[in-house]
This record gives structure tokens, C-alpha cells and sequence, in this order.
């Protein structure tokens, strides 16, 4: 049986690869990110152009 390997994978394939699975990646990474670090840093520290 053969084992999966990215070097084993043409490039020109790798990059298709790769445009279809890394926006729908990054999406999921800023959703993560909005939802959970940056609401626990605004509730910890505030909002840091809002006055006083």
C-alpha cells in the first residue's frame, strides 16, 4: 500500500489543491479569531480608541 506524500503530488496539482482548500481556511481562522480572541481581549482591556 502507498502512503500519501505531498512531494508525490505534481506542483500544478498542489496548487489546486491548495486554492481550494486555503480560503475556506482562513475564513474559519478570522471567525475563530473574532469569536474568541479578540472578544477576550476587548473584554479584558476595552476597546483601545474608545475615550476614557
Amino acid at each position: 500500500m502507498k502512503k500519501f506524500a505531498w512531494q508525490q503530488i505534481r506542483l500544478i496539482d498542489r496548487v489546486r489543491w491548495l486554492r481550494f482548500i486555503l480560503p475556506p481556511l482562513l475564513v474559519l481562522v478570522v471567525i475563530f479569531y473574532q469569536l474568541s480572541v479578540a472578544q477576550a481581549l476587548e473584554n479584558n482591556f476595552g476597546h483601545s480608541l474608545s475615550p476614557g
